[in-house]
């Protein structure tokens, strides 16, 4: 069972979050509501994951929650509802924090039970003009907010005129971490560091992929992380040209090259790191060449780091370098800027240069906003110190792939470091993860 909050960050960081929300929803009244339990199958649940932007707020890691913050001036400013102590269920389903223990933890104005929330809502939210909402999935919540909304035809109540995506608020919140919240990723980016340094010498042991995704979520926890950014990603031989391959039964080959793609969580902040490694200690010619051209890229973009470059501006440095690789190695005919402008490269590299870090191994992507009210993609954001991103660039031979030399084909490379923008340029939260061709080979130890 979870802990119910977060000791890792004080409750004043939250509440000094929830008032910069207050501040920015400008007398309207916002709601934000804890993940449900999901059910798996039968009397089985998916293990709980909480609502980020909840846990943003709150450090609160239970289901049956919400927060409703009011920026008028009247009443409350922030109310609380969660589950109340049951110590019948919580035999069943561990310790809850309950209302007597949440009134002492939060500096809130209310703390209320949570099957409250549909009769009190009504009246939280008279007098604004906007409701802001961030949607977690509860089809009884979503009816909730709608019902709560203002008639078109009978108005005599001021209730609010419109909803508006609280999602967009957060996403902007986000997007700079405070000390905290880097300490936590750095942590989070260590114990997956260390835990692929460890499993790599013991490859030769394990027999499938399965194996050896299984083993390292072992080492993450024996480390200390207290969960999974995403599913961690083993994909052998072919198997790597698949961006998101499932670890399955593939039985490993000496002769293959074994991408991993993982994060542990700390705090429930996450790393994403991606490391290749070769299953008899030594890379072939041909996966070597692939690999020297990633890497090559992955050195030569993550330098360009620094406040005021975009996403969009480094993976158009990726693209060059990995295009300029792939000619130079006459992978593919050139010169370099002809396989640029015909989009030749897209073949092989398919996805994106990186994506932005956080409660979520893809944090939320916040969005410019232009004068003529219109946005920007959050890949043309300016970045600024604070940011934590991924640089991750790739190249991907498909198995069937008639356009490259058979030694190419089915070959898949994808470097992965998790990056932190500071004031003066950029500091590598995995750097201390071996990335050289090098280096990798000599950390396999066999």
């Amino acid at each position: 069972m979870a802990k119910p909050l977060s000791p890792l960050i004080p409750e004043s960081v939250y509440a000094k979050r929830r008032r910069e929300v207050l501040k920015r929803i400008n007398g309207g009244v916002a709601l934000f509501t804890a993940n449900p339990v999901a059910t798996l199958s039968r009397d089985r649940d998916y293990p709980f994951h909480q609502h980020t932007d909840f846990f943003y707020l709150t450090g609160f890691n239970e289901p049956e929650a919400a927060l409703v913050l009011r920026s008028d001036g009247h009443g409350p400013s922030s109310v609380l509802f969660l589950r109340d102590s049951d110590p019948q269920r919580e035999r069943w389903e561990g310790p809850r924090l309950g209302l007597k223990k949440a009134r002492k933890a939060f500096q809130v104005d209310e703390v209320r039970p949570f099957v409250e929330l549909p009769r009190k809502f009504r009246e939280l939210v008279l007098g604004h003009p906007t409701l802001y909402y961030s949607p977690a999935g509860i089809r009884a919540i979503d009816e909730l907010v709608f019902a709560s909304l203002r008639s078109p035809v009978e108005s005599r109540e001021p209730l609010p005129f419109s909803v508006t995506d609280a999602r967009a608020i957060l996403n902007d919140m986000r997007v700079v971490k405070d000390h905290h919240e880097i300490e936590l990723m750095r942590r989070a980016a260590a114990i997956t560091g260390q835990s692929l340094i460890d499993i790599s010498p013991m490859l030769p042991e394990f027999e499938t992929e399965l194996d050896v995704a299984r083993s390292l979520e072992s080492l993450f926890t024996q480390y200390g992380a207290d969960g999974f950014a995403f599913d961690t990603i083993v994909a052998s031989g072919p198997n790597a040209t698949s961006l998101h391959h499932r670890p399955g039964t593939r039985k490993l080959r000496r002769s293959e090259a074994i991408l991993i793609d993982s994060g542990a969580t700390y705090g429930h902040y996450c790393a994403d790191i991606t490391r290749v490694l070769p299953l008899n200690g030594a890379f072939s010619p041909a996966q070597a060449v692939v690999y020297e051209i990633v890497h090559t890229a992955l050195t030569n973009v993550t330098k360009r780091i620094r406040p005021g470059i975009t996403l969009d501006e480094l993976q158009r440095k990726a693209v060059k370098e990995l295009s300029t690789g792939l000619v130079d190695a006459k992978i593919v005919k050139g010169p370099a800027s002809a396989v640029i402008l015909a989009g030749t490269y897209k073949k092989y590299y398919m996805h994106g240069i990186g994506h932005w870090l956080g409660l979520d191994s893809h944090d939320p992507s916040p969005f410019v906003s232009q004068k003529n009210g219109s946005f920007l993609a959050g890949r043309l954001r300016p970045l600024e110190a604070g940011n934590v991103i991924t640089i991750e660039p790739g190249l991907y031979f498909d198995p069937k792939e008639t356009s490259v030399a058979k030694e190419f084909r089915g070959i898949g490379i994808r470097l992965e470091d998790d990056v932190l923008v500071t004031s003066r340029g950029y500091d590598v939260l995995t750097g201390r993860v071996p990335s050289s061709r090098e280096d990798i080979e000599a950390i396999t130890g066999y």
